[in-house]
């Protein structure tokens, strides 16, 4: 009985029945690529300074060499040895010396200043005397300190001063001596002179070092004092000197 009427029923009911689930097939739009445009390259201008020529400036070229004008004022420190004319030890000896400098043409300069120092003179030595004869221990002793006036004259460049110098003045000497059992002491103040010449290297621009040598002259009247015994004080003086310079 069943079996009549489930053929009847699946007679009747349709070939296919959609689902409600079942995706709407759709229809992609073929997708044409863009065309790829070469682009120019950016290019940034270079703007060059414009420069204005000075009117009335001179070319300075590379491979000139400075010239260094002497300075105006010096303060020189001597350190040196004292060379007897007459036969006396070697002694040591000092300067202080203030220069006032003036530049002139042709690398040049001329200064002057003054100086003063110490200089010890020492020894023992033989006289002879027409009257009294023959002393072989004569002894003199002299404490000496310049006053002068000093002038210099040389030439300057890269940064070496050469030149000569000259002082002038007096010398104030305590003089001690003794010769033929006579003996005493006496302060004098005495016409001294003095020339010669000096080299200075700058190692800087305010200190220089530098040699001389002069030859300075100073004698004493010492007749009264002691027969016989030379009086004379002169020395080759030689030194190392320290400048100190300003200006």
């Amino acid at each position: 009985m069943w079996l009549p009427v489930v053929l009847v029923v699946a007679a009747t009911l349709p070939g296919r029945i959609p689902l409600a689930t079942e995706p709407t097939p759709v229809s992609a739009a073929p997708v044409t690529p863009a065309p790829v445009i070469d682009a120019a390259p950016v290019t940034t201008p270079v703007t060059t300074p414009l420069t204005t020529p000075v009117v009335g400036a001179e070319a300075v070229p590379t491979n000139a060499v400075p010239t260094t004008a002497p300075h105006s004022t010096a303060l020189s420190l001597e350190v040196g040895i004292d060379v007897p004319a007459a036969q006396r030890l070697p002694m040591a000896s000092t300067r202080l010396e203030l220069d006032w400098r003036l530049a002139l043409p042709a690398s040049a300069f001329a200064g002057v200043g003054l100086r003063s120092g110490y200089s010890f003179v020492s020894g023992e030595v033989a006289v002879a005397d027409p009257v009294l004869g023959v002393d072989n221990h004569a002894l003199l002793m002299a404490h000496r300190i310049p006053m002068r006036m000093v002038g210099r004259l040389g030439l300057n460049g890269d940064g070496i001063d050469v030149g000569i110098l000259a002082s002038g003045g007096a010398d104030v000497a305590l003089i001690q001596a003794q010769s033929f059992g006579r003996g005493g002491s006496q302060t004098a103040v005495m016409p001294a002179g003095s020339v010669g010449g000096f080299l200075d290297i700058a190692l800087g621009d305010a200190l220089s070092l530098g040699v001389m040598g002069e030859w300075d002259s100073a004698v004493a009247d010492l007749a009264a004092l002691t027969p016989g015994l030379s009086g004379d004080l002169s020395a080759l003086r030689l030194a190392l000197v320290v400048n100190f310079l300003f200006g």
